[in-house]
C-alpha cells in the first residue's frame, strides 16, 4: 500500500498515526468532508495540516478550501469546525460509512447490513442510521426487522420531515406480515 501509492486518505492516515505515534509525535485526524487530513498541534500552540494521500503535503487552510472547492465544485465553503480533530470512535464511523457507502454504490444490500449494524453499535440512537438499516431490510425482505427499525426511528425522531411516510411504510409492512400469518 505504501509503496505502490494506493489506497484512501483515511487509511494512510492511520497508518501514519499509528508510526507518528510510535515515534512520540503526536497526530490527530481531521475529518475535513471528503478528504481525510491529520492535525499535528505544538505544546506553542501551532497546527500543521497534513495530506498523507498527497505525499505529506503541508496544508493551509486556503489549501483546504481549494480541495473543497475541488471536491464540491465550489459549492462548499471551509468552515473552522472541519479542521477540528476527530475521536477514533468518529474515525472508524468514517471507515465504516466509507465502507457501506462503496457497498451501496454496488447494490450489494447483503454486505451493506452488518456494517450499518455497526455503526449503530458505535451510536445506536441515530435515527438517520437506524432508517438506513431498516431499508436494507426491506430491501432483503427482512420485514419484521424492518418494521421494528421504523418504529424505532420514529421513537427517535418523532418530528422527522418523513415521520407520515414512515409510519405509512412500517404499517404497510405490519399488514403485509399479517397476511402472511
Amino acid at each position: 500500500m505504501l509503496d505502490r501509492g494506493l489506497g484512501i486518505p483515511i487509511t494512510l492516515s492511520i497508518v501514519y498515526m499509528e508510526v507518528a505515534r510510535r515515534v512520540g509525535f503526536s497526530l490527530a485526524g481531521v475529518g475535513m468532508p471528503g478528504h481525510f487530513l491529520l492535525k499535528h498541534s505544538s505544546d506553542e500552540g501551532s497546527e500543521i495540516l497534513i495530506d498523507c494521500f498527497n505525499r505529506g503535503d503541508i496544508l493551509s487552510r486556503q489549501d483546504c478550501q481549494s480541495r473543497l472547492d475541488e471536491i464540491y465544485s465550489g459549492e462548499m465553503a471551509l468552515r473552522p469546525e472541519f479542521l477540528h480533530p476527530i475521536s477514533r470512535r468518529q474515525i472508524l464511523t468514517r471507515m465504516l460509512n466509507n465502507l457501506k457507502t462503496v457497498y451501496l454504490s454496488t447494490r450489494n444490500f447483503r454486505k451493506a447490513l452488518p456494517i450499518a449494524d455497526l455503526i449503530l453499535v458505535i451510536y445506536p440512537k441515530s435515527a438517520e442510521d437506524v432508517k438506513q438499516r431498516a431499508l436494507l431490510r426491506y430491501s432483503l425482505t427482512l420485514n419484521r426487522l424492518a418494521a421494528e427499525d421504523l418504529e424505532e426511528y420514529l421513537q427517535i425522531s418523532p418530528t422527522a420531515s418523513d415521520a407520515d411516510e414512515v409510519r405509512q411504510m412500517s404499517l404497510s409492512i405490519r399488514r403485509m406480515l399479517a397476511l402472511m400469518n
